[in-house]
């Protein structure tokens, strides 16, 4: 015999297994639209910040610097793009990104040369 608890769960998995999970199958069309729409970008920084922020499959094998090499400009115009993205749309940081810690820690250290070699604006 069962208990309450069990006959719940039992209940509860039988109406997950049966209902249709909306919210992820939304999730999957509206990223399968998005990756269609930034393979048919042409190159930009805005282009490969999102792709690289999303994960998206084009994104496999390179890294930001590669491509920000190909088209003649800075990882970090790329990086932007990305974290721009994110943070627009409340997205977490992707694999190919940089984590936030890592990101201060990198502000941090750009903010401290740039003292160091202008130490009259620092005054």
């Amino acid at each position: 015999m069962m208990t309450e608890a069990e006959e719940l769960e039992e209940l509860q998995q039988e109406v997950a297994e049966n209902q249709p999970n909306l919210p992820r199958e939304l999730m999957e069309k509206f990223l399968e639209i998005l990756h269609h729409a930034i393979r048919i970008q042409p190159n930009s920084p805005q282009k490969w910040g999102v792709a690289f922020a999303t994960s998206n499959p084009i994104c496999v094998g390179k890294r930001i610097s590669s491509i920000a090499s190909q088209l003649g400009i800075s990882r970090a115009i790329i990086s932007h793009e990305a974290r721009r993205f994110c943070e627009q749309t409340g997205l977490p940081p992707s694999p190919y990104m940089a984590s936030e810690a890592a990101v201060a820690t990198a502000t941090k250290s750009r903010q401290n040369t740039v003292k160091q070699c202008n130490p009259a604006q620092t005054q």
